[in-house]
């Protein structure tokens, strides 16, 4: 590898069973390996513009981690997934007011954005 240029195949082979890893986690084993080839093929396209202001390795993972919001978020994914039943919705929604926790008045995240916070903070200490 040359300095000041990064090789896509030693990211591939270093850094997809990670990412595989990762979107099992978060879309599920059905969804992740499709996505894994579709964060690669982003991370290919981008390399020529990855300026190095942040390590390789966050650089992919941000990318994995939008892909992975955008599958969540869609019509499709939402469609295929099973829905709650109506008394586990409500229970899960306990102490909670418009998205609001009703005990301290803090915002409630987002099922996406307590997924991702627990995944990237698993990825983080390695597990």
């Amino acid at each position: 590898m040359k300095q000041g240029v990064i090789d896509f195949q030693k990211l591939y082979y270093t850094y997809r069973p990670r990412v595989l890893r990762y979107l099992k986690r978060l879309v599920g084993e059905t969804e992740a390996e499709d996505l894994t080839q579709e964060v690669f093929l982003r991370v290919s396209q981008g390399l020529k513009d990855f300026k190095g202001e942040s390590q390789v390795s966050t650089w992919i993972y941000r990318i994995a981690t939008n892909i992975a919001i955008d599958r969540l978020r869609s019509p499709s994914f939402k469609r295929s997934v099973p829905q709650l039943s109506s008394r586990a919705q409500t229970s899960e929604r306990a102490g909670e007011v418009d998205g609001y926790n009703m005990w301290s008045g803090a915002k409630q995240p987002s099922v996406e954005e307590s997924i991702m916070q627990e995944e990237m903070w698993k990825c983080f200490r390695g597990l």
